[in-house]
């Protein structure tokens, strides 16, 4: 290790007495090591806040995560943070970002405005308002002009529309994260669209709906027995394709429990609502089945809090 850097990893047999002359060797008999760690899901910059951001970046560092995915927020504001993180002027993991694409209904979304301000909302390189008249190969040469890694389809995108941005995307060798129900595309028409990983297990109940509304908030209450067990017959042939396509599951199931917290007041809200309970046994089926799973959280722990928010999310696909 050389600063914060580390240099190279290699055997004991191939250490040279020159080259580990004047070192500091620390003896890890006893203690463990770990890799790297990823958050797959992270919003740094919805709005823009370089204080917050600062912060959760470093707590993330010293915590041994060395790489987070933000799932699409103010790009400026990302692009900054990205070039501070690579260049060293601030402790932070490798940040890797998406640009977004949606139907144009999903704009009037006060997040949207917030990442887009003094600019048009959906008008934007890094969010997108696309449909069936969209130039995609342009529309995907715009994002891919921002740094982004990949595109990110959030909302109101019909199967055949998804479709064609992944093709499109793929062909500029962009990767496709997408929302597990993309209203009104259902998770196995999002699979079959080819995108590299779904976000959101608790999404995938909408594929017991015989129609997914057009618009996402417009989406229905679907009974939740059917998953609490982790063996739903209407999503087993989802997860047997996703593990055939190594389609990955950004499951977020710390989020859907810190959000729903307060059950002991009023009991009802965890039984109208898909929570960390429903959420975990849907990601156990996907896991049985073979689909690999990341670890996002979609959410930011007290700022009292230590420990790097990726931790919860360890602990809930745990238990």
């Amino acid at each position: 290790v050389e600063g914060q850097h580390i240099r190279d990893v290699i055997p004991d047999h191939q250490l040279t007495t020159e080259a580990i002359r004047g070192v500091r060797i620390v003896d890890l008999r006893g203690r463990f090591l770990l890799p790297g760690l990823i958050d797959s899901h992270v919003h740094l910059a919805t709005p823009p806040n370089r204080r917050q951001a600062e912060a959760v970046l470093r707590r993330d560092i010293y915590g041994g995560v060395t790489a987070v995915r933000d799932m699409a927020d103010d790009m400026r504001s990302l692009g900054d943070l990205q070039r501070s993180s690579i260049a060293g002027e601030i402790p932070a993991p490798d940040i890797y970002y998406a640009a977004l694409m949606a139907g144009p209904s999903f704009f009037t979304d006060p997040r949207t405005v917030q990442s887009s301000v003094g600019d048009t909302p959906g008008a934007t390189s890094w969010m997108q308002a696309v449909t069936d008249q969209t130039d995609l190969p342009l529309a995907v040469a715009m994002a891919r002009g921002t740094y982004a890694t990949g595109i990110k389809l959030y909302a109101n995108l019909s199967a055949p529309l998804a479709k064609r941005i992944v093709a499109e995307a793929h062909r500029q060798h962009m990767l496709v994260w997408a929302h597990s129900t993309l209203f009104p595309a259902k998770p196995s028409e999002v699979v079959d669209a080819g995108v590299d990983v779904i976000s959101h297990a608790c999404l995938m109940i909408h594929e017991a709906s015989a129609a997914v509304p057009d618009d996402l908030k417009k989406k229905e209450e679907i009974p939740l027995a059917q998953f609490a067990s982790g063996d739903s017959t209407v999503l087993e042939p989802v997860f047997a394709e996703m593990a055939r396509r190594g389609t990955i599951l950004d499951a977020t199931v710390w989020t859907y429990g810190a959000i729903q917290t307060d059950t002991t007041s009023n009991p009802q809200i965890a039984r109208r609502k898909c929570d960390d309970r429903i959420g975990g046994a849907i990601t156990r089926q996907a896991y049985k089945a073979g689909v690999p799973i990341s670890t996002g959280t979609d959410y930011f722990a007290p700022d009292s809090d230590r420990w790097p928010d990726v931790f919860r999310e360890f602990d809930e696909l745990v238990r």
